[in-house]
């Protein structure tokens, strides 16, 4: 099987990251073949990896630039981590079964670290409407 990793960041560092770096070589040592599509560009983007690894612009999640890559790839499976763009899952799952693993909480944490800058307390609170004052009165990273 194909699998095609769908990432914000590609870089060496990140719990993602790391993740996909770890469980990528994994996949290949039972057969599976890998390939990165990343949407945020960045000086530190593993570009001469063990696989290959694919730039899209984000902000139209440009349904050409999709269309090459899973040409060029043909992957059987688009296995989606972190990834901010909706545009962008939505045109690969509307292309090929995609499966989600959401590793990420920024869509719930206003301070995008979930624990508190102030001693290093980990926030332990559920989301809710006082998530976001908490990151002015708790200085939340």
């Amino acid at each position: 099987m194909k699998i095609l990793h769908v990432t914000g960041n590609y870089t060496p560092q990140g719990g993602v990251e790391q993740y996909i770096l770890s469980v990528a070589p994994l996949l290949a040592a039972h057969g599976h073949g890998n390939a990165v599509l990343y949407s945020e560009q960045s000086p530190l983007a593993i570009r001469d990896g063990a696989w290959p690894a694919y730039y899209v612009r984000p902000d139209q999640a440009s349904a050409a630039q999709v269309q090459q890559v899973l040409a060029a790839e043909q992957p059987d499976v688009a296995y989606i981590h972190h990834v901010a763009s909706p545009a962008l899952v939505e045109t690969l799952a509307g292309r090929l079964p995609a499966v989600a693993y959401v590793h990420g909480f920024t869509a719930v944490c206003p301070g995008l670290g979930k624990y508190f800058r102030r001693g290093d307390t980990v926030c332990r609170r559920p989301f809710g409407w006082d998530s976001a004052p908490m990151h002015y009165l708790r200085r939340e990273r």
